[in-house]
């Protein structure tokens, strides 16, 4: 996440968004979700405010 060289509020943002079972770590489909987002971000588009309901089919 840190080779990304998004700013740690970003990261930040991502990580709570990817943080489904709000544990305070990312399994391995969170931090695919995670990694998916950074994408997102390092293609220029703004973070959702809370995922889309298609986005979090891990709960």
């Amino acid at each position: 996440m840190v080779k990304s060289k998004l700013p740690n509020s970003v990261l930040g943002k991502i990580w709570k968004l990817a943080d489904i079972d709000k544990d305070g770590l990312l399994d391995d489909e969170e931090f695919a979700l995670a990694m998916h987002l950074i994408q997102v971000k390092i293609d220029g588009h703004d973070l959702p405010p809370e995922l889309p309901p298609h986005l979090p089919c891990l709960t």
